[in-house]
């Protein structure tokens, strides 16, 4: 067991490794925050959607869940979508809004 210790100790002196500095340029394009939160520029309609998901049994039990993990600071929350031009339908996530990311649960049109 000493001569692993010793071993140990020895080798952690040793700086002999040279760092490779890595040349090749990101491909990951970095985009701003904003992109990644829509938001309706009709905060009535943006409600009254809200409201009406929260009436949902499903919905429901899913916001007591999030409640219950959350030690009661937070509930379901949503996500609403502005529909493009040529759309129609608003697209609606519903989930779990974490520190790190948004767990969707459920996706409404």
């Amino acid at each position: 067991m000493l001569v692993f210790i010793f071993a140990a100790y020895n080798h952690a002196g040793k700086t002999s490794d040279t760092a490779v500095n890595d040349t090749r340029t990101a491909l990951v394009k970095r985009d701003s925050v904003t992109e990644y939160t829509p938001v309706l520029t009709d905060t009535s309609l943006e409600n009254n959607i809200s409201n009406a998901l929260m009436k949902l049994p499903f919905v429901m039990e899913c916001n007591d869940y999030i409640d219950s993990f959350s030690n009661h600071r937070q509930g379901i929350a949503f996500i609403v979508d502005e529909p493009l031009e040529n759309e129609t339908d608003i697209s609606v996530k519903a989930g779990y809004n974490g520190g790190e990311r948004f767990e969707t649960y459920y996706r409404f049109l």
